[in-house]
């Protein structure tokens, strides 16, 4: 008989993503900035490394970071992720922490070599979030006391179809098309100290268009089964359609509106999304006990033109040319080992990995553009597959990641996070198309 793969119940999943992530949003202030926080192409594999994936093949991991490595893909692979994420924020003047949390799907994908020289992936994640609630006091020159109040919420989602062909040994290319989509929703009031007649401004916008990652990997083989790996990726500036609702109110002190003061309706038009670079390095070691690495070594470079953006308005909405260097790696003991791999120790079987970050954000607030780094942990946990039958072949993995990190500083009047992000990925390998001549 011939073993194919009924799909269907991944529709549920796919529905399921796109509802969690337009709910989901983000808590923090510099959210406000662009079209809100930018979510990390990575998955939990190469977020645990430090994200520095774009050199790396990977013949049992989708990673949406390079379309290129799908080329790699050895088995279908599925892929889906959830995070949370407990932040601190940080002020001096006035003195001020607060702590939030977040939680939802991050990623759902799907990726399958159609040949031996092609590979394709589907996959659906969040491109960013905005969610803030900024309070302001300020005392006017008459002495009367007026709070502005700012408050953001809304999501873009990116739905992406990749494909990678092998060009010849060792050398492929690869392009994401994403569809991106969301409403981002921006309201303001300003109330004054004894008036019950106060200011409401509202601001909808949403937006819809194509955005396109282009990839290419190469890697050279070394004496003793060691491995060099390069990778560059390219993402074109890309403009979306949008429309723009706004409206302006009186409204009472309960907060219902008085009178409209003026209403443009919906407004046509649309928003830029800048031009990214990408660029890597691997070194590991190959092993032909495991379609991956036993150990690998990477290092990511990467350039964001935050300056190309151009929001609604055509204002660069806060953003600033940014960048980010990361490195990481991971082991497999029982890989290095000859005497390991002989022993049936669960804990040498796992892959370990380790990264590391450092980089100027395109966030810019009064001039003071804002770094942020931190460090990455992960553990990739296998999954024993039992009565296999003849040429079946399963791989799964249980990944588990975690970033602690910092952006942002508490000079000059800004605000500090401090966060730990916690990732929980399942990956599930299975060979399709197989042909039983009993069962």
């Amino acid at each position: 008989m011939q073993k194919c793969f009924n799909g269907i119940f991944l529709i549920p999943f796919f529905i399921i993503s796109l509802s969690t992530f337009a709910q989901q949003n983000s808590v923090s202030p510099y959210s406000r900035l662009g079209v809100g926080d930018l979510q990390r192409k990575n998955y939990t594999r190469g977020l645990g490394m430090g994200g520095a994936t774009i050199g790396m093949k990977d013949a049992q991991s989708i990673d949406m970071s390079n379309p290129a490595s799908y080329a790699n893909l050895a088995l279908t692979s599925f892929d889906i992720g959830v995070q949370f994420r407990i932040i601190e924020q940080q002020q001096e003047n006035p003195d001020v922490s607060v702590k939030n949390s977040q939680a939802g799907i991050r990623y759902f994908s799907i990726g399958v070599p159609i040949k031996d020289w092609w590979g394709s992936a589907f996959g659906v994640q969040p491109y960013s979030y905005k969610g803030y609630n900024i309070t302001n006091t300020r005392i006017a020159a008459d002495g009367i006391e007026i709070v502005d109040n700012f408050v953001g919420s809304g999501s873009m989602s990116q739905v992406y179809w990749g494909n990678a062909f092998t060009l010849f040994k060792n050398f492929s290319v690869g392009v994401n098309t994403s569809f991106l989509f969301g409403k981002l929703v921006e309201e303001n009031s300003t109330s004054f100290e004894g008036s019950i007649f106060n200011s409401w401004q509202s601001e909808n916008l949403g937006a819809r268009g194509f955005n396109f990652d282009f990839g290419a990997q190469y890697s050279l083989d070394l004496a003793n089964n060691k491995e060099l790996g390069f990778g560059a990726t390219y993402t074109l500036k890309s403009k979306l359609n949008a429309t723009m609702d706004q409206q302006w109110y009186v409204q009472s002190d309960g907060g219902t509106p008085i009178d409209s003061l003026n209403s443009d309706g919906v407004e046509g038009g649309n928003i830029t999304l800048p031009t990214e670079f990408k660029f890597g390095l691997s070194y590991g070691k190959k092993t032909n006990k495991s379609l991956n690495h036993a150990w690998l070594v990477a290092a990511d470079f990467e350039l964001y033109q935050g300056s190309e953006f151009k929001n609604f308005s055509g204002s660069t909405g806060g953003l600033a040319d940014g960048y980010r260097a990361e490195v990481g790696g991971f082991v497999v003991p029982s890989l290095m080992s000859e005497s390991l791999s002989k022993k049936n120790n669960y804990l040498s079987r796992i892959e370990y990995r380790l990264g590391a970050f450092y980089g100027q954000t395109p966030y810019s607030v009064g001039g003071h553009q804002l770094e942020e780094y931190g460090i990455s942990f992960g553990m990739g946990l296998p999954v024993r597959h039992k009565n296999l039958a003849p040429g079946e072949v399963k791989a799964s993995t249980v990944n588990i990641g975690a970033i602690l990190g910092r952006r942002g500083t508490v000079e000059n009047g800004l605000i500090q996070e401090n966060y730990l992000n916690i990732y929980l990925g399942i990956n599930l390998n299975d060979k399709w198309f197989i042909k039983y001549k009993y069962r």
